[in-house]
């Protein structure tokens, strides 16, 4: 294996011939952001936020896929002109993004999100066409909001490692969105309902279904002494006083019954009062 001498950021380095500027900043604990990136899985340069210099390039090259292929070659990864460029390319991607950032599931847990604070990006930068796609609902375990997508292709390339391949990038240019074929909701194709597409998605554009509210029992029930108290269709709990004895049942957490004869049920959880 041939190696070689490097500079990143001024600093003399060794790296494996053919490393990407990526994988060699990764094993040196330098920061690169990324959005499409998914090491040996999607390695395609697509969100320009990995963009850094090399001495003697045309242009900024992408570090996800730009080989160190000489000794000697000099990389910078953080100058004002690379963070200027990152910085617009986030915002461009918000430029037509649905901003519902409070409202989303991925809120505080969103990459995008994470690097708009980190760069200081103005959302209103850059107004034009405004696209609006249709959620789809269609299957029993996530929800795809193309309004939220960056086209950063890591749900394509996971569905693709699946070997399922049911979802990929339709139409051309402005007008690409990752979709099914033919336009098809998710539950009229072959998905699997794996749920690795939610794994690797950066935003909050395919993100699992919470049933919570509907698998949670919030309704109060008033018994007599003696009567039983009907929690689930399975589930029968008796109240037999009015002391504070514990109340029992199959699949239940358990309760303390009270002078009331009051009973909250809250997602399986028996609280008597």
């Amino acid at each position: 294996m041939e190696m070689l001498n490097i500079k990143i950021n001024g600093r003399d380095y060794t790296v494996e011939k053919n490393t990407t500027i990526l994988e060699a900043c990764h094993k040196f604990g330098i920061k690169i952001p990324t959005l499409c990136y998914l090491k040996d899985i999607n390695e395609i340069g697509a969100c320009r936020m990995c963009l850094c210099e090399v001495k003697g390039a045309r242009s900024l090259a992408a570090a996800c896929v730009y080989p160190i292929e000489r000794e000697g070659t000099e990389i910078f990864t953080n100058t004002p002109e690379i963070r200027k460029n990152r910085k617009t390319t986030l915002e461009l991607l918000l430029s037509h993004h649905d901003k519902k950032c409070l409202s989303c599931p991925r809120s505080d847990n969103c990459e995008l999100q994470a690097l708009c604070l980190e760069y200081g990006v103005n959302e209103k930068n850059f107004q034009g066409e405004d696209p609006r796609y249709d959620e789809d609902h269609s299957t029993l375990h996530l929800i795809r909001n193309n309004n939220k997508c960056v086209l950063c292709r890591r749900c394509v390339a996971a569905c693709r490692e699946q070997y399922v391949s049911v979802i990929g990038a339709n139409n051309r240019g402005f007008d690409t969105e990752i979709s099914c074929a033919f336009d098809k909701d998710l539950a009229d194709v072959s998905c699997v309902s794996c749920g690795q597409c939610t794994v690797v998605c950066p935003t909050g554009a395919l993100v699992e279904k919470d049933d919570t509210a509907e698998a949670t029992v919030t309704n109060t029930y008033t018994k007599n002494i003696g009567e039983p108290v009907y929690v689930h269709d399975s589930v029968t709990i008796t109240k037999v006083d009015d002391s504070d004895e514990e109340l029992s049942g199959a699949g239940i957490g358990g309760g303390h019954g009270g002078s009331g004869g009051e009973v909250n049920i809250f997602g399986g959880i028996v609280i008597a009062k």
